[in-house]
């Protein structure tokens, strides 16, 4: 309360704050890969923004169990499934393009051996 001369009055401040959430981003989109058969398909975004969270879907809209980091790995992987990631925090959501692996098979009548260095033998019967 402030005096004035031949007043008296009341001098209420009030102050409003207002919270803005910037929605995520998504700076580097999951790419489709090519992988031999029987062998694992990774799938990673990159996303920026504050508190992120991660969840994967197949193409046709179902949460995969467990798939809420940065990276999906599916093993041993699908064919003819396509993947994608919701990227969300408390100023939205992003969703990232739907991404396949395409899954080689060895030529028929053949044994594949896969080695620790990535080199793969094939031999034929």
């Amino acid at each position: 309360m402030c005096r004035d001369q031949h007043r008296r009055f009341n001098l209420d401040l009030i102050a409003k704050l207002t919270l803005v959430f910037t929605p995520p981003v998504i700076s580097s989109q999951p790419g489709s890969t090519t992988i031999l058969s029987n062998t694992a398909a990774q799938f990673s975004v990159n996303a920026f923004g504050v508190s992120l969270f991660y969840q994967w879907y197949t193409s046709n809209k179902v949460a995969v169990a467990g798939a809420t980091a940065t990276t999906l790995t599916i093993n041993p992987a699908i064919t003819n499934q396509g993947y994608f990631v919701v990227v969300t925090n408390r100023g939205g959501a992003v969703t990232s393009s739907v991404v396949t692996a395409t899954v080689l098979l060895p030529p028929p009548h053949s044994f594949v051996a896969y080695t620790n260095a990535g080199q793969i033998y094939v031999s034929k019967f």
